[in-house]
């Protein structure tokens, strides 16, 4: 038997899936969601806790609550992952593994190729920010080269790492949220 706050847990996650409920939307009152799911304060306080620790909800003192982000139509958060082509073993090998440890980690991929183009790979970081993903793992499109949309990145807190892969570096950003 579920508790009575998961209850409110699980269908603000599935209105925000079904796009009934979409970032930025003025969420709820705890009135309103007393009444409709006949439970107390207390429960919809907790509910509404727990939808804010996971980032669905942010309240703000003296405005009200709102609908902070998505979730993935499966209920999981997403993390975007951009990648040039897929061509090559190594970038199979290195996707296949990210989405293996992602999707074992709870999360939903979301996944973007930019063929090399630094236009494509701007429209993907904008897609995965527009779609509110909670990270961002990228290939860089030639990084050794200046990027007029570099300005996006400011967007992004950034942590970059190197895989090494039999003796090659493969440079990869990742990007949390």
């Amino acid at each position: 038997m579920l508790a009575k706050y998961s209850r409110v847990v699980d269908w603000v996650k599935e209105q925000i899936a079904a796009k009934s409920l979409k970032r930025g939307d003025r969420f709820y009152t705890e009135g309103e969601l007393m009444e409709i799911f006949g439970i107390s304060r207390q429960t919809v306080r907790h509910a509404v806790g727990v939808l804010e620790y996971e980032n669905i909800l942010e309240r703000r003192q003296g405005v009200g609550t709102f609908v902070s982000g998505p979730v993935a139509s499966n209920g999981k958060e997403t993390i975007g992952v951009a990648f040039g082509f897929l061509d090559g073993y190594v970038n199979s090998f290195i996707l296949h593994g990210v989405e293996e440890i992602l999707k074992k980690s709870g999360y939903a991929v979301q996944l973007a190729l930019s063929e090399y183009e630094i236009e494509m790979e701007y429209d993907a970081l904008r897609s995965f920010l527009d779609s509110d993903v909670k990270g961002i793992i990228l290939e860089p499109t030639r990084s050794n080269v200046f990027n007029p949309y570099n300005r996006i990145f400011q967007e992004i807190r950034t942590v970059v790492c190197r895989l090494f892969s039999w003796g090659r570096t493969v440079r990869i950003a990742i990007f949390l949220m």
